[in-house]
């Protein structure tokens, strides 16, 4: 049985590293994904056990098939290293959309007016990257009353935090009549892009949007915000001809909630 034992020890230590190596896979990782609940904790397990199983399926056919020493450990490395192929592909598949969501649900909390400072840095920051202007008198004037213009006034303002509890992000949600609502203020730090988190935002905004009742969303754009625009058109926005967009914006988008 010392066969037994050897596949044991390998095998653990093998499964270690690659949760140490692949626990950043998608941010904010296995880790976190272990302190999110109990969900999250039966998945990664279940799919740590499964790849153990069939590790150690591997090492025994290996050390009963193979009789040369050499062969049988290139056998016992290649095994584990072929297997770690889907189990990564299983775990990003499994885990990434959940860790996501459970991550947004704890980092996010809705602005008051002392965030107004960090607010209008955070979105002026992102208007100057893109070429734009602000316009603290008008388009962006909402920014000086967070709480009176969207909390106040059947509306939501929700800022995206990160693990300092720095605003990365904002999305909110403004009144136009019983029916209607503007998404508005919907931005995101340079350095948070490309994880999927603008996504998130839009869904938050969206998930506002019904819960306040709202039937239709609208929302003003620039054409230089590509990334933006492709979004919204991915989560079924369509292009109409309004009147007087902001100053900045060059196309307008409508969703209709009961739609979807």
């Amino acid at each position: 049985m010392i066969w037994a034992f050897e596949i044991a020890i390998v095998s653990t230590i093998l499964v270690l590293i690659l949760v140490i190596l692949w626990s950043g896979i998608s941010y904010p990782g296995f880790l976190r994904a272990l302190k999110l609940g109990k969900p999250g904790k039966l998945v990664f397990w279940g799919i740590i056990a499964g790849y153990v199983s069939l590790v150690l399926l591997g090492f025994g056919y290996a050390y009963l098939a193979i009789d040369a020493p050499i062969t049988r450990g290139a056998a016992l490395l290649i095994v584990p290293m072929m297997l770690g192929i889907p189990f990564r592909m299983t775990v990003h598949l499994a885990t990434r959309n959940w860790i996501q969501r459970k991550f947004l649900e704890r980092m996010v909390r809705a602005a008051t007016n002392d965030d107004i400072p960090a607010v209008t840095d955070l979105i002026y920051t992102v208007l100057k990257e893109y070429g734009l202007q602000p316009d603290p008198e008008h388009t962006d004037a909402d920014l000086n009353d967070i709480e009176g213009n969207y909390h106040h006034n059947r509306g939501s303002f929700d800022l995206l935090m990160n693990q300092e509890w720095e605003i990365i992000g904002s999305v909110g949600v403004l009144r136009l009549n019983e029916t209607e609502c503007e998404l508005r203020k919907m931005y995101l730090a340079a350095p948070w892009r490309g994880r999927g988190y603008g996504k998130l935002l839009l869904e938050l905004g969206l998930q506002r949007a019904g819960e306040l009742g709202y039937k239709r969303v609208v929302l003003e754009t620039a054409s230089v915000l590509k990334e933006a625009i492709t979004l919204y058109r991915q989560y079924g926005f369509e292009r109409f001809e309004g009147d007087n967009p902001s100053s900045r914006c060059d196309q307008m988008y409508e969703l209709n909630l009961n739609n979807n």
